[in-house]
Parts: structure tokens; C-alpha cells; sequence
């Protein structure tokens, strides 16, 4: 039978990863004989929710087995070792294929737009999960984006996410950064966010047991990334399908629709011409034909700044 996994929130200010929950999940079922159907999902959500820890993504993981049984046990360890040791909030859902087909259209949303828990207040009460582990209902909406979304439309990426020893978290990342130059050269035309200038961007700065992440198109010319990079010994490692680097949160929309919090792209024409106040920041009036807003570029955001404070074609009065 096939089953969707969500999983989101197992993470806190404390430490803890969501990828690294899937991660064991993953190993531990498929050391049951479970079979993982394509990659596991790194699913980002809108990056604009205001009650997000980190990168705001959530896991989700299609599988095939005989029973619920046969997943339920890992699935309800691996979450409450999360809750103990990181007092997070984890969400951990299942969901059947005709589950997943009547809610995906639904929790696209949840990509670009924010979505409270009274918005599904109808679906919690409506519907019968096959598994559900919930410690804040908050978490329920990034458990059911993940299981619902198989990024198989549009455009997708991966990430293969390599994973500390216990002994080591806590403790500074040892890596290399001669070895991430050496990569970056050897993969640059299929990876991305290696380095920036004499920064290696591949490593996390928190208290959480990723090592590093190397982001591209060709998932096993990631593997052969990572084993470019010397650093610390590694627990282990996988690849993750993922919407990063897609654009996917921009949703095209008109400006009468846009809600506060949502991630969208717009087209608009300059209706004025720009405001340069005495800190530097500048104002342009925009339209898309129906309606008009004022955009702030400030000060600090450079070469976009200066590109709106230019006298661009204006729209006659």
C-alpha cells in the first residue's frame, strides 16, 4: 500500500532538524525491508511565516508497505526523541494517495501564502488520518504540505545534507574550505551556494547536527561533491528532492489578491517618479493596471536601490 509521511516543527532554538528526523526515519525503514519510493522531499514553505526557526521546510517521504504497522513504531520514536530532546513541537502525519490527491491542491498554499490553523479547522474535523502525531496543530500544516507535495510538476532540486556524529554537535564544524573552493571549481556548473568570495555557504552556524549541505541539479554528482570536501567524520548522509533555488514560492498574482504575508511576483509599471528621502531610501509608485502600491527600497539593498531611484519610464498621467 502506499503511504505519504509529513513531518515538520521537530526542530526548536535548542537544536534539532527536520531533515535529520527524515534521515532516520528513512534509514530505519528501509533496514525493515521498507520500500522508499524516490527521494525524500525537503519541501520549503513561505519563507515570509513569522513563527518559522530556521529555514521553515518540512519532510515529507512516500513509501510502500504491507500495513500501517509496519511504519507507526519508527515513526512515533523518532518524533518523541525529537520532543524530549529539543522541547520542539513536531507534527507527524500519514496520508493515503487518495488522501494526498484531494488535499494537494489545497496545501499548495502553504509555499507561498500563510496559512493559520483556522483555515483547516474543516479539514482536521472532516478528516480520518491513518497516523497522526501532533504536539501543536501549528505543526500540522507543514506535515501535510510535505506528505502532499511529490515535487513532480515544474521545477525541483536537491541538496544532499550530510549529518554530524553525536559526540561532535555543539562543538565548531570542522571543514575544510580549500576542499570547498576545490569542489566549487570542479561542480559549479550543476551546484550552487557553495562559497561566496572566501565564505563557505555550505555550513549551517547552529546547534543542530547538519554539517553542511551542497545544493544542485544531478544528485549523484552531489555525491561525488561531498566526498571532494574533507572535514569531521560523518554520521551519514542523503539527497533530498527539494524546491530551493525554483523560484516555487513566487506565486503570480494581481495586486487586489495579495495577502499580507504571501510570496508572490508581481508585474508593475512605475506610476511616479521615485522619492529619494535624507536617509538614502527610495519610494516608487507602482501599478499593475487595477490597482497601485507604494515599494521602499532602502538604503542598504544597493544595487537595487539605485536601479529604482533611476528617472525610469513613467506612465503618463
Amino acid at each position: 500500500m502506499l503511504f505519504h509521511i509529513g513531518i515538520d516543527d521537530t526542530d526548536s532554538g535548542r537544536g534539532g532538524c527536520t531533515t535529520y528526523v527524515g534521515y532516520r526515519i528513512t534509514k530505519k525503514l528501509i533496514g525493515l525491508g521498507i520500500r522508499v519510493l524516490d527521494y525524500p522531499r525537503l519541501l520549503r514553505l513561505n519563507p515570509n511565516v513569522p513563527w518559522k526557526t530556521r529555514g521553515n521546510g518540512a519532510v515529507g517521504l512516500t513509501i510502500e508497505a504491507e500495513s500501517l504497522d509496519d511504519i507507526s513504531e519508527v515513526l512515533q520514536d523518532e518524533v518523541d526523541l525529537a520532543f524530549r530532546n529539543y522541547g520542539s513541537s513536531p507534527a507527524c502525519v500519514v496520508i493515503t494517495e487518495s488522501l494526498r490527491t484531494k488535499l494537494q491542491n489545497f496545501f499548495s498554499q502553504a509555499i507561498n501564502r500563510i496559512i493559520g490553523i483556522e483555515h483547516i479547522s474543516w479539514l482536521l474535523e472532516g478528516t480520518q488520518f491513518p497516523y497522526v502525531w501532533v504536539s501543536r496543530k501549528q505543526g500540522l500544516i507543514g506535515a501535510l504540505a510535505a506528505a502532499s507535495n511529490l515535487l513532480d510538476y515544474g521545477d525541483h532540486t536537491f541538496e544532499v545534507l550530510a549529518y554530524r556524529q553525536q559526540k561532535f554537535i555543539g562543538t565548531p564544524r570542522i571543514i575544510d574550505p580549500v576542499s570547498v573552493k576545490n569542489m566549487d571549481r570542479a561542480y559549479a556548473s550543476i551546484t550552487f551556494n557553495n562559497i561566496d568570495g572566501d565564505r563557505v555557504l555550505i555550513a549551517p552556524h547552529g546547534n543542530d547536527p547538519v554539517l553542511l549541505g551542497i545544493r544542485g541539479e544531478d544528485p549523484n554528482k552531489l555525491l561525488e561533491a561531498l566526498a571532494m570536501i574533507k572535514s569531521e567524520p560523518l554520521e551519514g548522509a542523503m539527497v533530498f528532492k527539494t524546491n530551493q533555488g525554483t523560484d516555487m514560492h513566487y506565486a503570480p498574482r494581481r495586486l487586489k489578491e495579495v495577502r499580507l504575508g504571501d510570496s508572490v511576483s508581481l508585474q508593475l509599471r512605475v506610476l511616479e517618479y521615485p522619492v529619494i528621502n535624507l536617509g538614502g531610501h527610495t519610494f516608487l509608485t507602482l501599478t499593475d493596471g487595477e490597482s497601485k502600491i507604494k515599494a521602499a527600497f532602502y538604503w542598504e539593498t544597493g544595487e537595487v536601490r539605485k536601479a529604482a531611484s533611476f528617472p525610469a519610464h513613467v506612465l503618463p498621467t
